[in-house]
């Protein structure tokens, strides 16, 4: 298991949980979150939401999911686990930490850029629909 190979100041620091939580319980605390780093694409969207820097150390597995950090922007938030090592991880998160601020300011852009595309594409549907 990971969390017995943790040095003990950072296992004391660590919640294992037995059950998965729901979506609200990972909303909370990602928007309490400095940062994410995960392989799973939905913890990766639910932070950028709440305005959570967010890295997706992504498999080819995950598909077009990855590519939603291109499309927002966010490139050098999405990382190949096949083709890149885990420092290249520690080194993006780094710049995150170190500049934390405009980290934020860049999730709060990318996430302006979604609403906006999403109210346009939702007027294109109710123009479709003739519902103006």
């Amino acid at each position: 298991r990971v969390l017995a190979k943790l040095p003990e100041d950072v296992r004391k620091q660590v919640v294992h949980r037995e059950a998965w939580w729901n979506c609200d319980e990972a909303c909370s605390l990602y928007a309490r979150a400095h940062s994410l780093v995960a392989m799973e694409p939905h913890s990766c969207i639910m932070a950028l939401a709440a305005g959570t820097p967010a890295i997706h150390y992504f498999s080819p597995f995950h598909g077009r999911k990855a590519w939603m950090f291109l499309d927002v922007g966010l490139a050098e938030w999405l990382i190949d686990i096949d083709a890149e090592s885990p420092a290249t991880v520690l080194r993006a998160w780094e710049r995150i930490h170190a500049h934390h601020e405009p980290a934020r300011a860049k999730v709060k852009r990318a996430m302006d850029g979604v609403h906006r595309r999403s109210a346009e594409m939702m007027a294109d549907v109710a123009s479709a629909l003739s519902l103006r």
